[in-house]
């Protein structure tokens, strides 16, 4: 039966396929969420109105965990199936197509390590000048700022706990399964399947990045969010690996759920988004010089390895 409609798929007109695939890839996701979230509802024994309203309470171990479950599963319906389900229409190979059979090169990932380290603060400081902009255009109070602020919200209920077990939670829900998934979807699905067949790489990029950042829904970080999706994007062109990105994003989110960690524990003060504003406002600017140095290295070292290449098909031809 599988290989009969395997056959089937396979055989069916280029004109066809893609909306094959495309509807597929829609209804396979919204059935998974669908059934997850009838799941929550059964096990929580409640309605949707009164899901939405645990959710919303920003607080209680029902809050938290309905939210960690919904969250897991709003992650694999929208950036996990689709590009999945697309690949196995087509017929092809996942690693291969998505650029994960590449190990990550040694020289990119660690100078992408440090520069996700060192960008911190450069980030932080354009969060800060991203929402004096929207305000100065919209308001002190708009209600793009009140979503804004109620997703914080949410993040903070699940980031506060103080628990050991908690903390391996939060990194595999808000840190782990964003990193893999959006990145297989946005930088390897969306920047290198699908704009790479229609722009060049500079727009495929720039493209996605845009839509990376449009796509969470929290405009007062949108301007960083969008300028750290263009770096993920070019380091993906540069190193070949989709690897590399899983690894700083990763590294990125991490980096907040352990910060969040520490404070609840009383190990530390202010969470890492604090440093590069206010009276360390300097860190964000050497936080750029750093930044700005690391891609210039990564850079020179790809087109190296371009030359490198051009020379040697030179030699052979």
């Amino acid at each position: 039966m599988s290989t009969s409609f395997r056959k089937a798929v396979n055989s069916m007109p280029d004109s066809v396929k893609p909306v094959f695939a495309g509807l597929s890839a829609i209804t396979i996701a919204g059935l998974f969420f669908i059934i997850g979230i009838k799941g929550e509802l059964y096990f929580l024994h409640t309605d949707l109105n009164g899901f939405s309203l645990i959710l919303n309470s920003f607080n209680g171990e029902t809050s938290v965990v309905a939210l960690r479950s919904y969250l897991t599963l709003q992650t694999i319906a929208l950036f996990a199936i689709p590009p999945l389900v697309i690949a196995w229409c087509y017929g092809k190979n996942i690693f291969k197509l998505f650029l994960l059979q590449t190990k990550p090169p040694f020289f990119f990932l660690v100078c992408s390590i440090i520069l996700i380290i060192f960008a911190n603060p450069v980030i932080n400081l354009l969060v800060e000048y991203n929402g004096i902009t929207v305000d100065s255009l919209l308001g002190a109070s708009n209600s793009l700022k009140t979503e804004d602020l109620n997703t914080q919200k949410l993040v903070e209920s699940l980031l506060t706990d103080t628990s050991i077990f908690s903390f391996l939670i939060n990194t595999i829900v808000v840190a782990f399964l964003p990193a893999v998934f959006e990145e297989l979807f946005f930088r390897g699905f969306l920047q290198k399947v699908v704009l790479r067949k229609y722009v060049n790489v500079h727009v495929a990029i720039i493209s996605t990045a845009f839509f990376f950042s449009f796509i969470h829904f929290q405009f007062y970080g949108f301007i960083p969010r969008f300028l750290l999706g263009v770096v993920f994007g070019y380091i993906l062109e540069w190193s070949g690996s989709l690897w590399v990105t899983i690894i700083i994003h990763f590294m990125n989110n991490f980096m907040a759920v352990v910060s969040c960690f520490l404070v609840s524990r009383n190990v530390i003060k202010d969470t890492a988004d604090s440093i590069g504003t206010g009276s360390t406002m300097w860190l964000g600017f050497v936080s750029a010089f750093v930044v700005v140095g690391i891609i210039f290295l990564m850079y020179r070292k790809y087109q190296s390895f371009q030359n490198a290449k051009t020379t040697q098909t030179s030699t052979f031809a």
